[in-house]
């Protein structure tokens, strides 16, 4: 038998030894030197696979939920149509980690997630490329477990971003920890603001003020077990019978952003979720237009309502919002955690079954049930339908797309379950019991096939023209927004700016600018022409250029 010993030294040179002299005691004194724990693991000499082999090495650490804890982390990637063994050279990383437990339901089961953290031998994040994927030092190992199929997950986000929208890319790999094969996994991109990842500015703590102040977060729905996302529900008029939605700061943590940029985002969610409760709701500029990005909310609809996720429009539901200067509105996504998505669920009967709609459920965020009441809204959800159901969300791309992971994962899918002996047996909260893996991912093909068709009979044909419903300009913005002072503004337009007039949603003139010139400092201090404060509540700044047009942009203005 082939023993393999893997030094964590400053090299990570990987060293193979026929006879070993003393290789516990040589691994202690390397740990030492180093200040981590030494790697000692015997793998199976005739282990072969297909796909990346990931191996990791804790130590002495355990691997808990919190905090993460060092390890080594090597990673096996021959190349296509390679296999890859467990004393290859590692090719695609070798290095520093710390692990922990991922996941809330899903950290309880015996085929664990992880989530690790790639670092140098400082212990400093270390950015680095990853089978392909862009470098980052985050990410998240899914285990799959009560989804047999193994590809819900990959398959959404696979859709997701197939409508334009980031999703994290995913990488199916083999595990083993600390020398115990773990099953196939799947590599993700964990969500971040990053250029990579969501792609907004980064907001840092310095960021107390003017357009800075008003991104990016990222924000999202979710159970309330960990108190480093700290949660808060808008206050104000809500629609009768609808459950408040209870948001959480995610990144920047809560725990991490200053009063005055929670109290930023905090303002501008309430701001929305005021215009869309409100009885004119569905005016161009009263209503919840002006807020949102409506191609990202119609398109995680159009995900959400094809694998009729059971936590959809409830949890793992992530917002976000840009600097103000680049993007004045709340955007949906990205994706998150779809194992209990396409029917695999035996709890709750809407999400079991083909026909039916998520969105209308009970015991969802309100949001999207009363933007499908509006026309325009319903209008444009439609006709995204039809013009992505004749490329991408039909059954003839989506048996694609399974058929090819299928193909790459299968061969790893047979150790997994012997592995994991649970196919043939139920694990919750399955609702088909397959006893193939064949089966499985025919039952899986058979309920969207049915899903889509039900979708086609529900979704009026053809596509109306959608007027009057407003979209980002980036013609001019005003930061920060919503505001309980000053509002400043900024514009891009080839023509000079003749005039800036306040008004309040009556079209009331609460204040007006004019003549501008280069020399003015363009900004509005919330006071009324009659000197004194304007009430909180939402304003129209309407600038009009030297050529003749005008932009306007709704102003929110708070009480604190």
């Amino acid at each position: 038998m082939r023993s393999l010993l893997y030094l964590d030294g400053k090299n990570l040179q990987q060293m193979k030894f026929n006879h070993l002299r003393c290789p516990l005691l040589l691994a202690l004194l390397i740990s030492i030197i180093n200040g981590m724990p030494a790697i000692l693991q015997a793998q199976p000499a005739d282990f072969s696979t297909d796909l990346p082999l990931v191996i990791v090495n804790t130590g002495a650490y355990p691997i808990i939920k919190d905090p993460r804890n060092p390890a080594m982390m090597r990673i096996i990637n021959n190349g296509p149509g390679q296999l890859n063994h467990p004393g290859d050279s590692a090719r695609e990383y070798y290095g520093h980690i710390t692990i922990g437990i991922h996941g809330e339901s899903s950290a309880e089961v015996p085929k664990a997630p992880y989530r690790i953290e790639l670092n140098d031998a400082a212990g400093l994040n270390l950015d680095v490329p990853l089978l392909g994927m862009p470098a980052d030092d985050d990410w998240i190992m899914i285990a799959p477990w009560s989804d047999k199929s193994m590809v819900r997950d990959a398959l959404s986000y696979l859709l997701g971003r197939s409508l334009g929208q980031w999703a994290p890319r995913t990488r199916f790999i083999e595990l083993f920890v600390n020398g115990d094969y773990r099953g196939v996994y799947l590599l993700v991109e964990k969500i971040k603001q990053k250029k990579t990842r969501v792609p907004i500015s980064k907001l840092k703590s310095t960021d107390l003020a003017g357009d800075s102040l008003t991104g990016g977060y990222i924000l999202r729905a979710d159970k309330e077990t960990d108190l480093s996302y700290p949660a808060w529900e808008t206050s104000g008029p809500r629609l009768a019978g609808e459950f408040t939605v209870r948001h959480q700061f995610y990144d920047p943590k809560g725990t991490a952003l200053a009063p005055v940029q929670r109290s930023y985002i905090q303002s501008f969610i309430t701001a929305f979720e005021d215009a869309l409760s409100s009885a004119s709701y569905k005016d161009i500029l009263k209503g919840y237009g002006p807020f949102i990005d409506t191609r990202s909310f119609v398109d995680h609809m159009i995900v959400t309502e094809l694998n009729k996720n059971v936590d959809g429009y409830k949890f793992s539901t992530y917002y976000f919002k840009d600097r103000t200067s680049k993007n004045p509105t709340l955007r949906m996504g990205p994706l998150w955690d779809y194992n209990l998505a396409f029917g695999n669920v035996d709890y709750w009967e809407n999400s079991q079954v083909a026909p039916g709609w998520m969105y209308n459920d009970s015991h969802r965020m309100y949001w999207f049930r009363r933007l499908m009441s509006d026309e325009r809204f319903s209008d444009a959800f439609r006709c995204r339908w039809h013009e992505v159901s004749a490329t991408t969300f039909n059954t003839t791309y989506i048996n694609a797309a399974i058929d090819s992971m299928v193909n790459v994962v299968k061969n790893a899918a047979a150790r997994n379950f012997q592995k994991w002996q649970i196919m043939g047996t139920y694990v919750w909260p399955n609702q088909f019991v397959a006893t193939t893996y064949d089966q499985e991912i025919a039952w899986l093909k058979t309920w969207i096939e049915q899903r889509i068709n039900w979708m086609n009979r529900e979704i009026p044909d053809g596509c109306p023209v959608v007027t009057g419903l407003p979209e980002v300009t980036q013609s001019a913005s005003a930061f920060p927004n919503p505001s309980a002072g000053a509002f400043f503004f900024q514009w891009n337009h080839t023509s000079a700016l003749k005039q800036l007039v306040i008004r309040n949603p009556l079209g009331q003139t609460v204040h007006v600018v004019a003549p501008i010139n280069e020399s003015d400092e363009f900004w509005w201090d919330g006071m009324g022409g009659d000197g004194s404060p304007a009430q909180p509540g939402a304003y129209l700044a309407t600038l009009y250029f030297e050529d003749g047009t005008q932009t306007t942009i709704k102003l929110i203005r708070t009480s604190r």
